[in-house]
């Protein structure tokens, strides 16, 4: 073991990106989680390099995964320092399979906005939220529409406060909210309960691209939005049983049978 603790996950397994070792999930989980806080001998750790190394472990293990322990290692790290967005924003993302709740959003959102006084490094704190965002939208799998339906409702939220930093960082925002939108919109098999749901997204993405056409007045976007409708599943054909067709034979043979005979 080289002691190193960045892990990539590949075939299944957990592998060193130092030294190419191979690990279990557990092993890995035990590694990112308790392995580069091990401290030898009579070492004072101040507050603030300790919520730095509990963020660092809670990092590597939302990374590769392990969202229970990420929950608990930024929950440890907001007892002592309740004002650090990174951690109220993962700390929900973790709890909630990757999404982070609207009160948790609101709060990192406000507190980026007032406890980090540099433009850049406040974008650069935003980009990392609207990333996260966009990576759940964008999973293979499709979440419930009512979820991505909130999704949607929180990044339209980010854009509010984008505004008062830089507006134009919003263009992007809204072309990848109407690249998510069509995606899940396209792909989703309407029942009469999500309809409203979905008729409510089409027409988000209809205003969105309207937005965006003021700015870049050629943008389409790379697919085209279906309009939504109840999907009614084409009735399955009867096959006839082998016996079936046993049957039908006989009959039709009997009823030849009468008829010439």
């Amino acid at each position: 073991m080289c002691g190193n603790t960045g892990l990539v996950k590949k075939d299944g397994v957990y592998v060193c990106e130092a030294c190419g070792t191979k690990y279990t999930q557990e092993e890995a989980k035990k590694m990112l989680v308790e392995g580069a806080v091990s401290v030898k001998g009579a070492v004072k750790i101040d507050k603030m390099t300790e919520e730095q190394n509990l963020i660092i472990l809670a990092r590597r293990a939302y990374k590769n995964g392990f969202n229970e322990e990420a929950y608990d290692l930024y929950a440890r790290a907001l007892e002592i320092n309740p004002n650090n967005w990174e951690s109220v924003f993962y700390k929900s993302a973790a709890g909630n399979g990757g999404y982070a709740g609207r009160p948790a959003l609101i709060l990192s959102l406000n507190l980026i906005k007032t406890t980090i006084k540099d433009k850049d490094e406040q974008m650069k704190a935003i980009h990392t939220i609207v990333d996260s965002a966009f990576m759940s939208l964008n999973e293979t799998d499709l979440y419930p529409l009512g979820l991505s339906q909130s999704m949607f409702e929180s990044l339209l939220l980010i854009c509010d406060k984008v505004s008062e930093i830089d507006e134009s960082y919003n263009i992007v925002i809204w072309k990848g909210i109407v690249k998510g939108a069509i995606r899940i919109l396209n792909e989703w098999h309407y029942d009469q309960k999500s309809l409203d749901v979905g008729n409510k997204l089409y027409n988000w993405i209809s205003e969105l691209i309207a937005k965006i056409r003021k700015f870049e007045s050629d943008y389409v976007p790379e697919e085209q939005a279906k309009i939504p409708h109840v999907h009614t599943p084409t009735p399955p054909k009867h096959e006839m049983s082998r016996s079936d067709v046993i049957l039908l034979t006989i009959i039709i043979v009997v009823i030849l049978t009468c008829i010439f005979v």
